[in-house]
């Protein structure tokens, strides 16, 4: 119960983000939601986009499971994977779009952008968004509880792994958005 309350209040949190974040996207199927947490982004996907396909993965099954109850509607559309961004359970080359929202706090960045680079196709785009509130980049509540990354220290992480920027809102919003992609060769 005390789970369903704190991802109905992560909802509550990411209903600007996500109306923000959508149209700066170029979310192309398939998609992959990596950190899904309650699915509210998922969700805003596939309700915008009815050819859209959404694969949500996270290390929690509860919120999986939350999430699988919630869109249960858009049936094989969207599927469910428990796992992490350190070791994506998919091929090379599966997905055309992979996101990262609010969840980069809480993984090995180097290794998560380098699974997210494997499982891109090329030209493929890497979306790494972030809430930006303070110099840090991160919200003050994380300190001591997350890494700490800026957007710059993000945007470099990328530009190591091989992506190229294509756009970035870091320091103009109450969020940062990176929208990174895989190079066609």
């Amino acid at each position: 119960m005390a789970g369903k309350l704190v991802l109905s209040l992560m909802d509550r949190l990411h209903r600007p983000f996500a109306s923000w974040l959508l149209p700066r996207v170029p979310f192309s199927s398939p998609v992959l939601d990596i950190g899904s947490g309650s699915g509210y982004l998922p969700m805003r996907i596939l309700r915008r986009d009815r050819k859209a396909e959404v694969t949500l993965l996270d290390p929690s099954s509860a919120s999986l499971e939350f999430s699988r109850h919630r869109l249960g509607r858009y049936g094989e559309r969207a599927s469910f994977v428990c796992g992490s961004a350190e070791a994506l359970p998919f091929p090379p080359s599966s997905f055309s779009t992979a996101v990262m929202s609010d969840a980069i706090y809480y993984v090995d960045m180097e290794k998560a952008f380098a699974e997210a680079w494997r499982i891109l196709v090329p030209g493929g785009f890497f979306v790494v968004a972030v809430e930006a509130t303070d110099s840090g980049g991160a919200p003050s509540y994380l300190s001591g509880i997350a890494a700490i990354r800026s957007a710059e220290d993000i945007m470099k992480a990328l530009c190591r792994q091989g992506f190229r920027i294509v756009r970035s809102d870091a320091g103009r919003t109450a969020w940062a958005c990176i929208v990174a992609q895989k190079p066609m060769c």
